[in-house]
């Protein structure tokens, strides 16, 4: 297997998602480009920018393959915020915004809720998956810095 393309491509990864448990497809936020790209895991082809506008900083994402959509956590210059995109790219939503610093995310899609940490407020928090209703869920351990849930 050649593993040599996907792994120059993911250097300034910092979040890699299988699609899915039979799946050879990766997705992963590449915070050095400031994209969020998809590709082939066995052959290392294939590679697709998937997200390039609409994004500056993207630092963790979940897929919801069910639902057809991919949630991100981003910190950018302007505002710490979480999106969503369908699992082409396209459609990108802005769902939550004026967070102090998001990191993890992770879905119940089977609640319909998102959660995610903050590292700048020690506050792990979820949301319907539409952004609406966000609630503080409690603190990481002495209010440190939760990176993922």
């Amino acid at each position: 297997m050649n593993y040599r393309r996907l792994q120059a491509t993911c250097i300034a990864a910092l979040f890699l998602m299988v699609e899915a448990a039979f799946s050879q497809t990766v997705y992963w936020t590449n915070v050095g480009t400031g994209k969020i790209q998809r590709g082939e895991l066995v052959a290392g082809t294939g590679v697709e920018d998937l997200v390039t506008t609409q994004v500056i900083e993207p630092v963790s994402l979940a897929l919801d393959l069910v639902g057809g959509k991919m949630y991100w956590t981003e910190a950018s210059p302007a505002d710490f915020m979480i999106s969503r995109a369908n699992l082409d790219g396209t459609n990108v939503e802005l769902l939550v915004t004026g967070l102090d610093s998001p990191s993890g995310i992770t879905l119940d899609v089977a609640a319909g809720k998102m959660y995610w940490t903050d590292i700048g407020t020690g506050k792990i928090q979820r949301a319907n998956l539409d952004g609406s209703g966000v609630e503080d869920r409690g603190w990481a351990y002495n209010k440190r810095r939760p990176g993922s849930v």
